[in-house]
């Protein structure tokens, strides 16, 4: 795979393409009258931006005692783009997955695999983590999406293509604008 390529897969991950579909998948949910997933998803979603901030914070002062270690991480551990990743299209399709069944779930479940593996392997080909980094990261994302772990009382009355096409769109519109938000931007 080429270079351009790579870093088309891992800016999925970037806080600036994964945030336009977070939003958006909130902006859906509300406008179904759904504000308690649209919460819950939010929570999620701002555990996992917090979560990797303190522990990039953390590893900039751990990292060097594990050199030379399989849990050798770099200075920006975890990877918020595999964080980011996993919470964001993996909560969209633990959304897309309750709203219903057939096509729309299928295609969200097999979205949300391949982007997150994409995001973690590009981060790691493109040099840009080690694969601890990237673990961790993932880690850290599937965490953060314990406040979708409860089912609500009833389904919920959304069409999951409908919510899938906005994403989609929102995030694809962010990524061909080549908007980059990156954690060098915040610390």
């Amino acid at each position: 795979m080429d270079r351009a390529a790579a870093e088309g897969l891992t800016d999925l991950g970037n806080i600036a393409v994964a945030g336009a579909a977070a939003l958006a998948a909130l902006i859906c949910l509300v406008c179904v009258a759904r504000a308690d997933l649209a919460r819950r998803f939010g929570y999620a979603v701002a555990i996992a931006f917090v979560a990797t901030a303190a522990l990039k914070i953390v590893s900039q002062n751990l990292g060097p005692s594990f050199a030379g270690t399989i849990w050798a991480l770099g200075s920006g551990a975890p990877s918020g783009h595999a964080a980011m990743a996993v919470v964001t299209y993996g909560g969209i399709a633990v959304l897309a997955a309750r709203a219903g069944r057939g096509p729309p779930r299928a295609v969200a479940l097999g979205l949300a695999l391949a982007i997150v593996a994409a995001v973690a392997i590009t981060r790691v080909t493109l040099h840009a983590h080690t694969p601890a980094d990237v673990a961790a990261g993932l880690l850290v994302g599937t965490m953060s999406l314990a406040p979708l772990a409860r089912r609500p009382r009833e389904l919920p009355a959304f069409s999951a293509g409908w919510l899938l096409g906005v994403v989609a769109a929102a995030a694809g519109l962010v990524h061909l604008a080549g908007l980059r938000v990156t954690s060098g931007d915040f610390m």
